[in-house]
């Protein structure tokens, strides 16, 4: 009888918390919730408009070449207006100094740490990014592929314009609402 009686008591003290939490965070002033647009703390809103795709220049306004960070670029991107699932990143690029450039879609983190191009897709051509080479981020298939994009720069002796020149990013696109 003892036990019994004690778990409803342990039941109504756990029922009595929740309850006194959801009321006490009905009215908290909890910054807006970023998913739906609304209000933290029960005042939830309706939900954000659907994003419409974007047209990204990648490195904003630095073209893509030697020397600029574009994984600081991408890092600064994605934390102030976010890449999503369905926008397209826009690569200009010149030959410049003599150099040509490239853009080349790295299969995982280890090539993308390695600058390793061994089973890298091209999606840019040496000299072919004056008018802009572009790729469109969609999500991906399969739940157990790495939903991370990893591009890079091909040219350069042995990776150079990846490895010394900072001709790399990551991209995580969000789904769209």
């Amino acid at each position: 009888m003892a036990t019994k009686f004690a778990g409803y008591l342990v039941l109504a003290l756990v029922t009595a918390s929740v309850f006194y939490t959801a009321m006490a965070n009905k009215n908290s002033s909890c910054p807006p919730c970023p998913c739906t647009g609304g209000g933290g703390g029960g005042n939830w809103g309706p939900p954000m408009a659907p994003h419409k795709p974007q047209t990204i220049n990648v490195g904003g306004s630095e073209i893509w070449r030697y020397g600029v960070d574009y994984a600081a670029w991408a890092w600064n991107y994605s934390m102030n207006t976010h890449f999503f699932v369905g926008d397209t990143l826009v690569f200009k690029y010149f030959p410049e100094y003599g150099h040509n450039h490239s853009v080349y879609l790295l299969p995982n983190i280890d090539s993308y740490r390695n600058c390793d191009l061994t089973n890298a897709k091209q999606i840019g051509k040496p000299g072919g990014g004056a008018n802009g080479v572009e790729f469109t981020l969609t999500a991906k298939k399969k739940p157990y592929e790495d939903p991370h994009f990893y591009f890079s720069c091909g040219e350069g002796v042995n990776g150079s314009h990846c490895r010394d020149g900072k001709m790399k990013f990551i991209v995580y696109p969000l789904p769209h609402y």
